[in-house]
């Protein structure tokens, strides 16, 4: 039987559903939540955004992409901007939700990678996302010629406690791989196993390389990194780690 693959995502999820349409094994529940941050913060930004007044706008997430599809339209937010998005999945999940991509950063998805391929230029930069964010999409952009604002648009909070499907698959004491998609989630995955005391602990893919990193300052080391972030690239990764439990 093949080991399940907690995937911290709603059934729902694109990537969520493709994986288990393509017979992985899947346990889907979320582990962490966005909390906006006071919407007031971003109605300049957001208006200068659709009225032209930016050159680029970078999209570092599914997480920022599906959280500013539930706010605005995407199709009318970038119609007078030029769209960036790190990876692959990020860039499917803007086109899935309307928007357009002029330029996406290679996988394995990271900051780092998207600038390298970024354009030497000047103008503003619009980085919208999460509270907490590394800087070093924003630092690379500046040392690029760009003028970045960063917008802080949610905080991903960790639940409380285990999710109910996670803690069953585990229950059963048997290999488990867990498909860790953010350094948030990273962080809240371990907090959860470690207060709940989970013996054998599941064994991590990291959907970057930023969760990665994460990953291994926690001591809890990624056993692979998905070389693409998307439904191919997670199979792919499964498949390697599949295979050095065999060996």
């Amino acid at each position: 039987m093949k080991p399940k693959l907690l995937v911290p995502r709603v059934p729902s999820d694109i990537l969520a559903s493709e994986l288990a349409e393509a017979g992985l094994p899947v346990v889907c529940a979320p582990v962490t939540e966005k909390r906006p941050t006071p919407s007031e913060d971003w109605f300049d930004p957001m208006q200068r955004l659709q009225d032209g007044e930016y050159t680029w706008v970078v999209i570092s997430s599914v997480a920022t992409a599906a959280f500013l599809d539930e706010h605005y339209d995407l199709a009318d937010l970038f119609r007078e901007v030029q769209v960036a998005a790190v990876g692959s999945a990020t860039a499917q999940s803007l086109e899935n939700r309307g928007g357009h991509v002029d330029l996406v950063g290679p996988d394995p998805a990271s900051a780092a990678s998207l600038v390298e391929v970024f354009p030497r230029g000047s103008g503003n930069v619009l980085l919208p996302g999460a509270v907490g964010a590394a800087p070093t999409l924003a630092e690379g952009l500046n040392r690029l010629g760009y003028d970045v604002e960063r917008l802080k648009l949610y905080e991903s909070v960790a639940l409380p406690e285990l999710p109910l499907e996670w803690a069953e698959a585990l229950a059963i004491g048997e290999p488990t791989f867990v498909l860790i998609t953010a350094g948030s989630v990273a962080q809240a995955a371990h907090r959860m196993f470690t207060q709940t005391g989970v013996k054998l602990w599941p064994v991590p893919i990291a959907f970057g390389k930023s969760s990665a990193k994460v990953l291994s300052e926690l001591g809890w080391p990624a056993a692979t990194v998905c070389e693409t972030t998307d439904t191919e690239g997670v199979m792919a990764a499964y498949d390697e780690v599949m295979k050095s439990l065999e060996s």
